[in-house]
């Protein structure tokens, strides 16, 4: 009888054992799984944050630069915040996004570029958005999220990466102008032509191995040698430089192996 009863009492605590443990994993794995959507909101949040730098990038490089560097700032100045002033502007965040999805205010979509989404909004209102973003992100007291080694880096890699960006939209506008005046030549039936109008100016320059031209982009007041030459197959070589006035400086640009579309392009008043 006594091993009966002992073997029930055994089932008993067994079972409620079990439920303990049972309930343990369940909270487990709730917090796994908010875990995870708090995670996901993140990811969701950077994806907007390419798509908002994409349209910024190529609308104006300049203005995407002091947008990007002004939100470093906001950004630093944010996690130095006591607990009561940082809730303080999340407040006025939350006011404007109630819902995760109001972060998306270009709407974006999968078959929809990002530069057509973005059309009713100025870039301003873009870097708004941007900016809220990366304080929304910076919320979180872990260490892990926005620490000071990770914005250091950051800050040197975006000038690093400006740079080349800056230099491939030198280099567009370099081959651009030299394809117009090419034309040109074709037009008027003439070579080197005295070709100065009130934004570029361009002029043939003496080489020993190139066909070479120097441009001067009078709105920047920035100086460029073109270069071009033909190997033994009849293969076009094209040298660009950045350069000075007297067009002595030959500084190579370390521009994007791959071109991207820039909408602020120089645009010649002739």
């Amino acid at each position: 009888m006594w091993e009966v009863l002992s073997g029930i009492i055994g089932l008993i605590i067994g079972f409620f054992i079990a439920s303990k443990i049972m309930h343990s994993d369940n909270d487990d794995a709730i917090r796994s799984l908010k875990s995870q959507k708090d995670a996901d909101q993140d990811e969701y949040l950077k994806v907007l944050l390419r798509s908002l730098s994409h349209v910024m990038i190529v609308r104006d490089l300049d203005a995407y630069c002091r947008i990007k560097k002004r939100t470093f700032e906001k950004v630093k100045e944010f996690k130095k915040y006591s607990q009561d002033a940082k809730s303080q502007t999340l407040s006025l965040i939350a006011e404007e996004y109630p819902y995760i999805n109001d972060f998306d205010k270009m709407n974006v979509k999968e078959f929809v570029l990002p530069l057509d989404s973005a059309s009713l909004l100025s870039t301003e209102e873009l870097g708004k958005v941007y900016e809220d973003i990366h304080i929304f992100l910076a919320q979180n007291n872990d260490p892990s999220v926005y620490p000071e080694e990770v914005l250091k880096k950051n800050e040197e890699f975006f000038e690093e990466y400006i740079q080349r960006l800056r230099d491939a939209v030198f280099k567009q506008n370099v081959l651009r102008e030299i394809n117009a005046y090419k034309n040109a030549e074709v037009a008027s039936d003439k070579k080197n032509l005295n070709y100065n109008f009130r934004n570029i100016q361009i002029l043939p320059l003496n080489h020993f191995a190139e066909t070479r031209y120097g441009l001067h982009f009078k709105n920047t007041d920035e100086y460029a040698i073109y270069g071009i030459f033909y190997d033994d197959n009849s293969k076009a070589h094209e040298t660009v430089y950045r350069s000075n006035k007297s067009y002595e400086a030959e500084e190579s640009l370390d521009a994007l192996v791959v071109d991207f579309v820039y909408e602020k392009q120089i645009v010649n008043a002739i």
